[in-house]
């Protein structure tokens, strides 16, 4: 068992998210709700286009509430062992993924552009140049330069004890 020098877990938490999705809902169950006061249809000649709204609804529904759970139980959790840097991103990656320490060739904390570099938050690979990203939130991250050329970016909170915890396990032999 590898020594733990650091560990942090991050959720996805943008706000808008939640202001796109609740108000889509609303909006949706407003719509399905096309019962006149007797519980019939209120245009019995149009029960096709009921039927095909009602199919459109439901399909929606069922879209947006997966969505709400996904947004929900994702997260970054990233730990930095005396081996190296274990990323784990569920439901998306639930398998620990390791960056040894001998595959790290240098590294720093820096300010980044999610949408510019990497297309948004999330598991991506950006450009040639940028390399893959683990991100939630923020604009912080710890870039690593990989021995084989490969760069790789992950988001931060806490930028100061992510720095303390990579000179610890850098320098730790």
């Amino acid at each position: 068992m590898s020594k733990l020098f650091y560990s942090e877990e991050q959720k996805f938490s943008h706000p808008w998210v939640w202001l796109v999705i609740f108000p889509s809902l609303g909006i949706l169950i407003y719509l399905l709700n096309i019962n006149d006061s007797d519980g019939g249809l209120t245009n019995p000649d149009n029960r096709d286009d009921i039927v095909g709204l009602i199919i459109l609804g439901v399909a929606f529904f069922v879209m947006m509430v997966g969505l709400t759970i996904l947004f929900y139980k994702m997260k970054l959790i990233t730990q930095i062992k005396a081996n190296g840097i274990y990323i784990k991103y569920p439901p998306m990656i639930n398998k620990e993924r390791l960056i040894s320490k001998a595959k790290i060739k240098s590294y720093e904390i820096r300010k980044y552009h999610p949408s510019r570099e990497y297309g948004g938050h999330g598991v991506k690979k950006g450009h040639r140049k940028a390399g893959r990203a683990y991100t939630v939130s923020g604009r912080i991250g710890l870039q690593l330069h990989l021995t084989n050329g490969e760069k790789v970016l992950i988001g931060t909170h806490r930028k100061e004890a992510i720095k303390y915890a990579m000179d610890k396990m850098i320098s730790n032999d």
